[in-house]
């Protein structure tokens, strides 16, 4: 199988990776701890440096073994750098919270900051770091060896035709494409119509000439308007499209016809900002098997009947879905498996509306990041006896687990509760000693007293699990 792959998320992560080292809350942190923070400069010096010779490396690595190598590492280094600017965005946010509860002056904060010697996260932080400038400074030196250089501008379509005759024989057996933003294809080659697995961003006009699709992502599409054969409602059926991904973009869409890809089984939507709606008929959906919707602000409503229309959905996903505010008419599949429903706090809030119960094969839910919403008790309707991990996390409202909700759960095996400071204690029903094995509280003030090892008041009601996380500690 031949495969033509531009490294098109690069530049999308040396961009987020320099917004976070220029955000104040970042560059504050270790304002007080110069040798990190000269560090931490140092490291967005190099990361220009590297992602200045991004379009000659992309350009060059069809050809050239070495240059696709070189983008490969460089590839491993820029995942190692956003992890570990993730871990330090969270730690300086838990720092935040930690201060703002605390009445001590901001001289008197700076002065314990000066004299306070490193922590372990901060020789973590430095030791990481170091590792990272010098495999930086490795890939440029290399960089230098390949003569890779700074290129302005965009690589031409023609120049990407010339590259698939030359190189992969005019693309007969071309099978997987995934394409750089910076390269624009209006129409697709004669040679492109066995191509299974496609990734791109502009989407070219006579897409229904790829009658072997199976894989479409398309990412932050700046179109306006669908293509000709792209419109919905339109004329061409994808009948071997199993998966679908449309990642920002694509402003003209308010009802996806699901009919057009009868045999699809996945189907990932993000950032669709004027999407309303999903359709399909009784015929079409079949197979499908995975839904995730993430950050669609417009969407108000789920598709109809999605209960008795799509059997076979094991995996449901839905983030930042904020219009959202009822599940629809009937309730979900009941050969749902996992579910999980991050920022929706419309719906959250109406929650005891779910009816869980009847979900008989779920084993997984998520319930996260619904900061604004008061809820004095969760969950408010019965859990599905199937369920065997549960997570709650940025729910700061919360005041109490409703115990009476688990009490036809008998497999439940991992509970996670993170960032709920006005929980105040885990109800009997969800501590029997059957069968919980894995307990972790973090960032819960008032649980972590109460189930403290050895000091907590409710201790002994924990102590039978065999993992437990609380306060930063595995006991």
């Amino acid at each position: 199988m031949a495969e033509l792959v531009a490294e098109a998320f690069l530049s999308a992560a040396f961009e987020k990776l320099f917004e976070l080292l220029a955000s104040p809350e970042f560059r504050s942190f270790f304002r007080e701890k110069k040798s990190i923070d000269d560090q931490l400069k140092l490291l967005n010096e190099k990361l220009k440096n590297a992602s200045l010779l991004l379009n000659d490396a992309e350009e060059r690595q069809i050809t050239d073994e070495k240059v696709k190598e070189w983008l490969d590492d460089l590839k491993d280094v820029i995942f190692r750098a956003d992890d570990l600017v993730e871990e330090i965005k969270a730690e300086a946010r838990s720092e935040q919270e930690r201060e703002s509860g605390s009445t001590m002056s901001m001289l008197k904060k700076k002065i314990v900051a000066l004299v306070t010697p490193f922590t372990e996260f901060d020789k973590f932080v430095q030791g990481e770091t170091g590792n990272i400038l010098k495999d930086l400074g490795f890939l440029l030196e290399r960089a230098s060896r390949l003569r890779l250089k700074h290129i302005d501008g965009a690589p031409k379509t023609r120049s990407f035709r010339k590259l698939v005759k030359e190189v992969l024989g005019g693309g007969r057996h071309l099978r997987v494409l995934s394409l750089s933003p910076r390269i624009e294809i209006r129409m697709l080659m004669d040679s492109f119509s066995n191509l299974k697995h496609l990734r791109l961003t502009w989407l070219p006009t006579d897409m229904g000439r790829l009658t072997n699709l199976r894989h479409l992502v398309t990412t932050e599409t700046p179109l306006k308007e669908m293509p000709p054969h792209m419109e919905f409602p339109g004329s061409h059926h994808y009948v071997h499209v199993k998966e679908l991904e449309i990642d920002y973009g694509c402003d003209s869409v308010k009802t996806l016809p699901l009919d057009y890809f009868p045999r699809l089984e996945t189907l990932d939507l993000k950032r669709c900002q004027n999407l309303e709606s999903l359709t399909f008929t009784e015929e079409t959906c079949i197979a499908f098997q995975s839904l995730s919707i993430e950050a669609c602000e417009n969407l108000r409503s789920l598709p109809e009947h999605m209960h008795r229309l799509l059997p076979s959905l094991s995996e449901m996903r839905m983030w930042s879905c904020t219009e959202i505010e009822a599940f629809p008419k009937g309730g979900l599949p009941s050969n749902l498996n996992r579910l999980e429903i991050w920022g929706c706090c419309k719906l959250v809030a109406q929650s005891r509306h779910w009816n869980l119960q009847g979900l008989t094969s779920l084993r997984e839910l998520d319930i996260c990041y619904c900061e604004d919403i008061m809820l004095d008790s969760f969950p408010e309707g019965l859990l599905p006896s199937s369920l065997t991990s549960f997570n709650l996390g940025n729910l700061p409202l919360l005041k109490s687990l409703n115990g009476s909700a688990f009490q036809n759960v008998t497999c439940l095996e991992e509970l996670e509760l993170r960032n709920c400071k006005e929980l105040q204690l885990l109800p009997r029903e969800v501590l029997l000693p059957t069968y919980l094995r894995s307990l972790e509280i973090i960032h819960c003030p008032f649980l972590e007293r109460r189930y403290q090892k050895g000091k907590g008041e409710d201790w002994h009601q924990i102590s039978h699990i065999p993992y437990k996380y609380i306060r930063g500690k595995t006991t």
